[in-house]
């Protein structure tokens, strides 16, 4: 009898030609006593990143090699879903790694617990150093989508707004998308809406997730535009909750990007004002007590002395 394919690696690729190999190497070799499939979607490649994993098919027996014209990582991911069937999906990027036993460990506890997903810690790999992004120190069970989002947003937060380093049930996520519209925070919405699709998850103090930064990858060059994306997702989920707490901590995080925007305007020598007024708009008394405590003083500093906070920010800056 055949056995069911327990779980469906979505791997998205885009001219990754010098760390294809790695990622393709740690997801293959996994200890895991499954039945499992790798679905690499290759987003309209450039490089030879293609004919490695034609290469990487002919060698192994569970990778499905789909091609599509470059449409982006959200693109890719949603045809990754529409392309996997197995019982449990989790996505890969391309040029990062999992430890050989997460993905054991998390079906393990997806079946023994019934969660919709399960979340491990990260290894985060710069070069020759590395660092464990802890959100739990211990194993955590969380239920209830109050609690949950509260755990989503702001300072402290437990659950990662990234889809890698998560292991989710099928049938929670295969009539979601991703939102192709933004170059950045799509992860974070697409949790959200699975967060909000769910009644009981697990968190992991495991580090399972490799994550290898490199330079020029989205999370390290946040600009204006991508600013801009990330409050419309923070306003998206705000306008799909009822709870007070969790707009605070919601209002608290688009606070901070809103800082972002300032300080950036401010030591480009660009306007100002619209950053500085919707800074004004935002009730900082309410949101005190969720903000982080730099905040507090970024805070305090633009509405009592503005002045002030304009020339540390630009003495920070070199400027």
């Amino acid at each position: 009898m055949m056995q069911k394919m327990k779980l469906s690696v979505i791997i998205p690729v885009y001219n990754l030609e010098h760390y294809l190999s790695a990622a393709l190497d740690s997801v293959l070799n996994i200890d895991f006593p499954y039945e499992y499939e790798i679905v690499a979607v290759n987003d309209g490649s450039t490089d030879k990143s293609r004919q490695i994993l034609e290469e990487y098919c002919r060698r192994a027996g569970n990778i499905r090699l789909v091609n599509i014209e470059n449409g982006g990582v959200s693109n890719a991911r949603n045809v990754g879903i529409g392309f996997a069937s197995g019982e449990y999906i989790t996505f890969v990027d391309g040029d990062d790694a999992v430890e050989p036993d997460f993905f054991k460990k998390a079906v393990q506890e997806l079946e023994a617990g019934g969660y919709d997903f399960v979340q491990s810690n990260f290894k985060s790999i710069l070069g020759s150093e590395k660092e464990i992004v802890q959100y739990v120190s211990r194993d955590m069970a969380l239920s209830g989508r109050e609690l949950m989002l509260e755990r989503f947003f702001g300072s402290g937060k437990t659950i990662s707004n990234s889809v890698c380093g998560k292991v989710f049930r099928a049938d929670r996520i295969k009539t979601l998308k991703f939102d192709t519209s933004i170059r950045i925070a799509e992860d974070q919405k697409f949790v959200f809406d699975v967060i909000s699709a769910s009644e009981k998850i697990k968190l992991m103090s495991l580090a399972g997730y490799l994550y290898f930064q490199r330079i020029e990858s989205a999370m390290h060059t946040l600009d204006r535009k991508k600013a801009n994306d990330i409050i419309s997702v923070l306003d998206y989920c705000r306008s799909k909750t009822a709870s007070d707490a969790v707009k605070a901590k919601i209002d608290a995080e688009k606070l901070d990007i809103l800082f972002f925007v300032y300080n950036d305007s401010l030591v480009n020598g660009k306007d100002c004002e619209d950053a500085y007024k919707r800074i004004l708009g935002m009730d900082h008394k309410r949101l005190h007590s969720v903000m982080s405590g730099k905040a507090r003083i970024k805070s305090a500093l633009i509405l009592h002395a503005r002045p002030l906070y304009d020339s540390i920010v630009k003495m920070q800056s070199g400027r």
